[in-house]
């Protein structure tokens, strides 16, 4: 799942925004890539928020946060990764 902000050619923003509570998430990611089942990705208008909330076992990246701001994850567990569980970047 990729959460984002876009400028379309016309100039009109776009903005994504996710809440998510008691959500499992299982064998989210992509093996060897930077793709991980639960990515921002230049988030920057609205308030992302996800609890309690599981994401497990995964053969890729559990969770990014690449240049994203307002992302607040509580009371969950990122567990299981073969790759990263949690990457955190520019945000």
């Amino acid at each position: 799942m990729v959460i984002s902000d876009i400028v379309e050619a016309s100039g009109k923003t776009r903005a994504g925004q996710l809440t998510m509570d008691n959500v499992e998430m299982y064998h989210v990611g992509q093996k060897q890539t930077f793709k991980a089942g639960l990515r921002w990705s230049g988030a920057f208008t609205k308030d992302q928020l996800v609890t309690n909330s599981v994401i497990h076992e995964g053969l890729g990246w559990g969770m990014s946060v690449t240049t994203s701001a307002k992302v607040t994850v509580k009371d969950t567990q990122v567990i299981g990764f073969k790759a990263i569980g949690i990457s955190i970047h520019a945000s």
